[in-house]
This record gives C-alpha cells, structure tokens and sequence, in this order.
C-alpha cells in the first residue's frame, strides 16, 4: 500500500496531487465515500497518505461498496483499520449530521458519537473489531406515497 513500486496511487497522492491531499489534510474529519471495488485501494491510499502529513485527522470510509464488504466479511477487516478509524455502513446521512453537531476535540469523541449513531464498524482499544448496527426510525407513521398516475 505505501511503495511506489507496488502501487501506482501512492506515487500519484505524493506527487502529481501532492497539494490537494496538504488541503485534505487540514481538516478535523475526512469521509470517502466508495461505490465499487475499483475505488477501494485508491481511498485507502489517499488515507495513508494524510495519516502521514496529520496523525489527529479522522478517516472514515462509507458509500455502497463498503456496506457490502461489511455486509460480507466484516470479520476480516481489521486491516483496515491501519488507515482509517471507522467504516459507515448503508444510511451514512444520520451519521455524518450527529458529526457536524459536535465540536471536535478528539478521534475518542466522533468514534464515540459513531457508536451512538450505530450503522459503523470500529475497531475497540483491545483490537477486537466490532459492528455497531444501526439504530433503524420507526417507518409506521410515514405516510405511503401517492402512485397515481404512474404506469
């Protein structure tokens, strides 16, 4: 993941984009979102990359292709965890609002807001990586949609 021998995205972050991922990195918190496979090793190469320039950054990985690598093999993702802090599964929207709510001091207080929320994957303190499912709203009292008019 961080040669430029085995792998062409490190070399690109470091070089030809240097100056976008320097702008990344000043956030409190980046989220990536990832819809396919294609993606997979190209965010987690963008996130070694600010991990090395801001060590304090929240990294979390979220979009469709996640929900359904969790979905699959959420025991066997703890590698991932070298490069990001949590992965977003499915309905990321209730998340990332919780999130933009407090103030950052700390990756412990968005990990713990992460696990209020539910709907992520985290690594504890002990290496024990753990699915925090996500706390569903009652959909009885949503109004049905209307149809007519559709063929």
């Amino acid at each position: 993941m961080c040669s430029e021998e085995k792998n062409v995205f490190y070399s690109y972050f470091r070089r030809e984009r240097a100056a976008y991922v320097r702008r990344m990195s000043r956030y409190d918190i980046v989220g990536i979102s990832i819809t396919s496979k294609a993606q997979l090793i190209p965010a987690l190469t963008l996130c070694y990359r600010l991990r090395q320039l801001n060590r304090k950054q929240v990294l979390f990985l979220g979009g469709n292709y996640i929900s359904r690598l969790v979905s699959c093999h959420e025991k066997k993702l703890g590698f991932i965890f070298r490069y990001v802090d949590f992965l977003s599964c499915f309905e990321g929207e209730p998340l990332i609002e919780a999130i933009t709510r407090i103030k950052i001091k700390s990756r412990e207080v968005v990990l713990d807001v992460a696990r209020h929320v539910g709907g992520v994957l985290v690594k504890e303190r002990g290496g024990k990586v753990i699915y925090m499912p996500a706390r569903l709203r009652c959909a009885h009292n949503v109004a049905c949609p209307n149809f007519d008019g559709f063929p």
